[in-house]
């Protein structure tokens, strides 16, 4: 009966192990390194820092494995076919969703999908308050042309 136990329970490990390991290869096959999750930026540009399986040719041609579609707030603003680096420019003060997935030759995501996220904040635009006690008087000035 031990044997029929220690049998089952080797099975049911290895069956866990593999599956366990085949949905790792598939979130890492992309991976944002740069803004960190809940990072706040100073800034209106945004270098975006990523990194991509050694297994996936990235590229945009039939051979290769496929190419990295950015989503921002849920709207794709641009592909990825080289590189791992992008910038994300004229960016307001707000918080942001950015969303990287790694899709085929065709453009159709991997099932299950090969994405990764992070939400960022961008604070770049200084809040200016006026001094305690400064009072602004507007007065009528008049000129006069000789």
């Amino acid at each position: 009966m031990l044997t029929r136990v220690l049998k089952y329970l080797s099975i049911c490990n290895i069956v866990y192990c593999s599956i366990l390991i085949a949905q790792t290869s598939r979130d890492e096959v992309v991976q944002i390194l740069y803004p960190a999750d809940g990072e706040v930026i100073n800034n209106d540009t945004v270098d975006v820092i990523f990194n991509v399986a050694d297994f996936f040719q990235l590229g945009g041609e039939a051979s290769d494995d496929g190419y990295i579609v950015v989503s921002l707030d849920g709207t794709d603003v641009t592909t990825v076919t080289s590189g791992v680096t992008f910038a994300l420019t004229g960016l307001l003060d707000g918080e942001y969703f950015l969303k990287l997935e790694a899709v085929d030759p065709s453009g159709e995501s991997f099932s299950p999908e090969a994405s990764d996220t992070v939400t960022f904040s961008v604070n770049w635009q200084e809040d200016f308050c006026p001094p305690a006690g400064l009072e602004v008087f507007l007065q009528q000035v008049m000129a006069h042309w000789f």
